[in-house]
């Protein structure tokens, strides 16, 4: 058996022994990218992620494959942007509730169903005239605010608060009236909804001839009120001119702006008091039918049946006497 040097079982042993005192590990000697210690480890990556710029994370997220739509906590929170351009509507009524979490206003719409409305900053609010913040919305308020459709709600843009009202007009058709205890029932032709008033004593009834009576105020005449809004009912009426009873005659001169032969209507630029008017009338019964075209000068005698103004004659005159 060959023997092995004594010197060569030394360094051996030597080797081990060095071996275990580092932990096994190779030797650093020679490396050309040594690492840092802990502390510099620590100081690097608090370096990196301060230099770290918003919406990194959103470009790293979509370089790697990962949904696009992540929000980083740290980015910014941007104000809603412009409304958009739309139609605008008004919409009157009482303040039901507020809701100041989720930024929401109902309201019971006069003559109708509560309807929810939205409200952010892009909202004015106004009391009697002086702009406020949402914060002075009370439970009762009278509103009326100025709607449109944004972001998928109907948004509220300005919204007037009235504590102090001045007198108002209405224009409609009576679809009751109680001379007894004055409660009279308008159909609004600007809202389509009906509206009710409380005619008093002190109240003033006129038609075109002069005054009129309480008596003149039946179901199918239309009329003009002169109202205080907000008192019980929906106003005290404070003056009631009658355009037309069912029944009264009428005089219309003027030039024809629409014909409708089929349906027979004939439209009419009044020139008295330079309004339009839709008069139904039986085309069978019309002299020189070859002259009734639009542009033509008329003068027809017509009938308020309480539905509309029914012609009793059609009569044709010059140019220059319908522009008198």
């Amino acid at each position: 058996m060959r023997r092995v040097p004594l010197l060569v079982f030394v360094l051996l042993f030597t080797g081990l022994i060095y071996g275990a005192q580092n932990g096994g590990q190779p030797s650093q000697k020679g490396s050309t990218a040594p690492e840092r210690n802990d502390a510099s480890n620590a100081a690097s990556q608090g370096q990196n992620s301060s230099t770290n710029k918003p919406g990194d994370a959103v470009k790293k997220n979509a370089a790697e494959g990962q949904d696009s739509t992540y929000i980083d906590p740290h980015e910014p929170l941007f104000a809603p942007g412009p409304l958009p351009k739309g139609t605008i509507s008004l919409v009157g009524g009482t303040v039901v509730n507020v809701d100041r979490i989720r930024n929401r206003l109902k309201i019971k719409v006069t003559g109708g169903d509560d309807m929810t409305l939205a409200f952010d900053e892009r909202s004015n609010f106004f009391r009697d005239g002086q702009p406020v913040t949402y914060e002075k919305l009370q439970k009762g308020d009278r509103v009326y605010i100025d709607t449109m459709l944004a972001d998928n709600h109907v948004f509220a843009r300005n919204v007037r608060v009235l504590t102090q009202f001045s007198d108002a007009d209405a224009r409609g058709q009576i679809t009751a009236f109680n001379s007894s205890t004055g409660q009279m029932t308008l159909q609004d032709e600007l809202s389509s909804q009906p509206v009710n008033f409380r005619v008093t004593k002190d109240t003033v009834v006129r038609n075109k001839q002069g005054s009129a009576r309480l008596l003149d105020l039946v179901p199918g005449s239309l009329v003009t009120v002169q109202f205080v809004p907000g008192a019980a009912m929906g106003g005290q009426a404070k003056e009631v001119m009658i355009l037309a009873r069912p029944g009264s005659n009428f005089l219309f001169a003027g030039t024809v702006t629409n014909l409708d032969l089929s349906h027979g209507v004939i439209s009419v630029a009044n020139v008295s008091d330079q309004k339009n008017y839709d008069i139904s009338f039986d085309p069978a019964t019309v002299a020189e039918m070859d002259r009734l075209k639009i542009g033509a000068s008329v003068l027809i005698s017509a009938t308020f049946n309480g539905q509309g103004y029914r012609a009793q004659s059609i009569k044709f005159q010059p140019a220059q006497a319908a522009a008198q």
